[in-house]
């Protein structure tokens, strides 16, 4: 009698934790089958192409939202976010280097980066992209202006400029020259930026470092392990019920 009690009370608790991995490990084959699926259907859905901007995934890869960078031209601010340009909400071509200056000179927004010379027309249209190859002092420091002509400084020295015929003189005074101002850029613009922000993390390598257990980093390897030991568990202990339920019958 004891031992058929015995019997019965083992097969409840063997029952009873069946369904409780069975419920769990259901869970993790759901999920590890939905990212399959999307990962086999990667290029139609252009995963490679999306960048994650959330800070809570980011902040697993180690890597932190850039800070926000702007300069006013006119009644339009110029910013940098990353390696992407803004120039008011439009994302124009990328930033080589750090933003330094923008000024606004003839209806032409000048654009400074370390490595380059931006001009936009205020459609947002490239006029020209000055490089050092183009003669450009570099690395740029400073962009100003005085009475209406472009100045830059690069190394610490002063240059103004004449874009039409490439040339940069050094005949200039600092009493002559403003020179462009970062700002912070309004709460509106800022929160429109962020939201287009996309990082150099896609949702394809998440996706993958998910199905193959990296997305924890060294502990991802352990966890799926555990889960394929629940597995090896479910497999036994569904055998064993079986078997049980089968003899009985």
């Amino acid at each position: 009698m004891v031992k058929k009690r015995s019997r019965t009370t083992l097969k409840r608790t063997i029952t009873h934790w069946h369904r409780r991995l069975g419920i769990i490990s259901a869970l993790i084959v759901m999920l590890i089958s939905f990212s399959g699926i999307l990962l086999n259907h990667s290029d139609q859905l252009g995963l490679p192409a999306k960048g994650v901007k959330f800070p809570l995934l980011l902040s697993l890869y180690h890597v932190e939202l850039p800070a926000l960078r702007a300069f006013s031209s006119g009644e339009v601010t110029v910013s940098q976010l990353g390696e992407s340009l803004y120039l008011g909400r439009e994302a124009i071509d990328p930033c080589h280097g750090s933003l330094v200056g923008a000024v606004y000179i003839a209806n032409l927004h000048y654009i400074a980066c370390s490595e380059t010379l931006a001009i936009y027309t205020n459609d947002r249209q490239l006029v020209e992209r000055l490089e050092p190859a183009h003669g450009l002092p570099h690395p740029l420091d400073e962009l100003g202006s005085s009475g209406g002509v472009l100045v830059v400084r690069a190394t610490g020295q002063k240059f103004v400029a004449d874009v039409d015929v490439l040339e940069w003189r050094t005949d200039i005074t600092d009493s002559k020259v403003l020179w462009s101002q970062a700002v912070d850029p309004d709460d509106n613009l800022e929160k429109a930026l962020r939201a287009h922000y996309r990082s150099d993390i896609s949702w394809e390598r998440v996706l993958l470092d998910f199905h193959a257990g990296r997305f924890l980093g060294a502990l991802g390897p352990l966890v799926l392990d555990a889960f394929a030991v629940c597995f090896i568990i479910l497999a036994l202990s569904g055998s064993w019920l079986w078997f049980k339920g089968r003899k009985a019958r």
